[in-house]
């Protein structure tokens, strides 16, 4: 029989992650290696009115404009209305050329090339998110948790595949039309596909010619670093000793990285090498007839500095060390003594 196969769904934002996980993956709860991208909240600053001076990234040093001799460039003279107006109706390798032509033009397209960069980091924070496979009973009158679904979903689910359908579901092949769907078919067949950030790059066309820059000329507006490296450590820069939280808006409760972590020393900022938040993503929204229904399916989640929850006020409650020894022991149970280093290989 063929293995089911999983995706996150994003239902009150119709959408979808791109990538599919396999049934063998879900009983570690691998999840997708970037899924905590989503939620987790950068914390970066924009600096649009300072430059880098230095050969390579190891010799930056940030200054301000104000510095360095102004540019005479024509299209300066215009208006920054019409200079904003035409950055919105061109391509974004466009708008990066046009502001490394003149720090004006930087100053008015930054905000644009760098919204593009980081255009998925955080994008589900505060969304109910669920990891759905695609055997789920149809229709609407399958389980579902309590909340994910408007009425309007449900009867789009009752209505089946339009006879124009794009029918490219997880495992469709001449599916009939009119017959009820499940949500990881509705997703497939009409939700958007996100980018994923871990594994879909920017295109060349916007990245080789940053570095060049970069390279080659002696002032570089400080924030092309968010383009040659668009998933840097710096985007989750907290205070030394912060901790970061996974945590469920809507049971109030939270997962603390050193709780999720196989050691300390694995851990930064939100990023943890081996076992980590998008593992804890994966088995706390994991939602299926016959595997497991996670305690947070259907929640709305994202993934915070420590210090938000206290600034957040009310009671929130810590069940990160449940959570992890539940984790932990489906690695020991298929790799015996030499779990630790099999989950190292993972990665972040």
């Amino acid at each position: 029989m063929e293995q089911e196969k999983f995706v996150y769904i994003a239902p009150h934002r119709r959408e979808m992650h791109p990538i599919v996980i396999r049934e063998a993956e879900i009983i570690f709860r691998k999840g997708v290696r970037g899924i905590f991208m989503l939620l987790a909240v950068p914390t970066f600053h924009i600096y649009p009115d300072y430059v880098t001076s230095g050969a390579h990234p190891g010799s930056w040093k940030k200054m301000p404009y104000a510095s360095i001799q102004p540019s005479n460039c024509f299209i300066a003279r215009l208006p920054s209305e019409l200079v904003a107006m035409i950055i919105k109706n061109i391509d974004i390798i466009d708008v990066l050329h046009l502001g490394l032509s003149c720090r004006y033009l930087w100053s008015i397209g930054w905000h644009t090339i760098i919204r593009f960069a980081v255009s998925t980091l955080g994008l589900w924070a505060g969304t109910p998110v669920v990891c759905m496979g695609h055997r789920h009973r149809y229709g609407s009158d399958a389980p579902y948790p309590r909340g994910l679904l408007s009425e309007a979903l449900l009867a789009e689910m009752d209505r089946g595949l339009r006879r124009n359908s794009r029918a490219r579901s997880l495992s469709m092949g001449m599916y009939p039309l009119d017959k009820p769907l499940n949500l990881g078919h509705l997703a497939f067949d009409r939700f958007d596909r996100i980018r994923d950030i871990a594994k879909d790059n920017l295109p060349p066309d916007l990245t080789v010619p940053a570095k060049l820059h970069l390279n080659t000329q002696r002032y570089s507006p400080y924030d092309l670093r968010y383009i040659i490296n668009q998933c840097p450590y710096a985007l989750y820069w907290t205070p030394p000793g912060e901790i970061w939280v996974l945590r469920s808006q809507t049971a109030r409760e939270y997962i603390r990285s050193t709780s999720i972590a196989m050691h300390t020393g694995y851990i930064r900022g939100p990023f943890i090498l081996g076992i980590g938040f998008s593992e804890a993503i994966c088995h706390q929204t994991l939602w299926n007839d016959n595997v497991y229904r996670g305690d947070w399916a259907g929640h709305a989640l994202d993934i915070v500095p420590m210090s938000r929850l206290r600034k957040d006020g009310g009671r929130w409650k810590d069940i990160g060390d449940r959570v992890a020894e539940q984790i932990y022991a489906n690695w020991r149970s298929f790799y015996g003594e030499t779990w630790r280093e099999e989950a190292v290989k993972l990665g972040w």
